[in-house]
């Protein structure tokens, strides 16, 4: 009975150290993302990637996601607070931002409309984008074809507007003259 009693003590004794020698805790990783976090996105356009490539080597905006429009080559980026739906034309990149409905949001579109002309025309200069960017600062403004640079053209903007009742998303529709299609040999 003492030996049963002993061994009984002992394999207790040894289940005992057994469970306090564990292994020490790994260390927490840190809850930053960083710049591996963020999977680039890209879609199966050609033009449309030339310009999303230019976004990651030329500013500093992030993709947070892409999906399909409705239209055949038609993307919507999504960056900034903004949508951005982009389509090669003939004539370039099509890009229409979308802000949204609060004066933020067009503070949001603004700031992204001046890294989109940056991006699409790098020899764009201050003053150019500071006189877009006044002109579409009037509230209930609205306007078509008006060249920004060599290569930046707004087709149409719509600001937020002060109608009682209405609510509408602001809009600069972009035409980027240097992202063409390739052009296909027939």
């Amino acid at each position: 009975m003492k030996k049963w009693l002993i061994l009984l003590l002992c394999g207790a004794l040894v289940l005992c150290l057994t469970a306090c020698g564990g292994k020490p805790e790994a260390p927490t990783p840190s809850t930053e993302p960083t710049e591996e976090d963020y999977e680039k996105v890209y879609v199966d356009n050609v033009t449309v990637n030339d310009f999303i490539t230019d976004i990651y080597e030329n500013s500093d905006l992030a993709l947070q996601g892409t999906s399909r429009g409705s239209k055949p080559d038609q993307y919507i980026l999504y960056t900034n607070g903004c949508e951005v739906t982009v389509y090669p034309t003939e004539y370039g990149l099509y890009a229409d931002i979308c802000g949204g409905k609060t004066e933020a949001d067009l503070e949001r579109a603004l700031s992204l409309f001046r890294h989109l002309t940056r991006i699409a025309d790098s020899s764009a200069n201050g003053d150019q984008l500071d006189a877009a960017v006044e002109k579409m600062s009037k509230p209930d403004s609205s306007f078509a074809e008006y060249r920004v640079s060599n290569y930046v053209k707004i087709l149409r903007y719509r600001s937020l507007t002060e109608t009682p009742g209405v609510s509408v998303d602001c809009h600069i529709e972009l035409l980027l003259m240097n992202y063409r299609p390739p052009v296909s040999e027939e």
